[in-house]
């Protein structure tokens, strides 16, 4: 799936609404706020590849 959402319950190895009530999506958007130079993608096609190292990125940090 292309989703930020999916792609970091993925990385955590939770579900969406997990990501919401742990705080995690919260987070990843200040740290995302602070990183102006990543940008999501909201295309099906590329989306997958470019959300899912950002994804990768957020966990190495948090």
């Amino acid at each position: 799936m292309y989703r930020i959402t999916t792609q970091l319950s993925e990385v955590f190895n939770c579900t969406v609404p997990e990501l919401e009530t742990k705080g995690i999506l919260a987070k990843f958007k200040a740290w995302l706020k602070r990183h102006p130079e990543l940008k999501v993608c909201h295309d099906i096609r590329h989306g997958e590849g470019i959300n899912g190292d950002i994804a990768d990125r957020f966990f190495a940090y948090y």
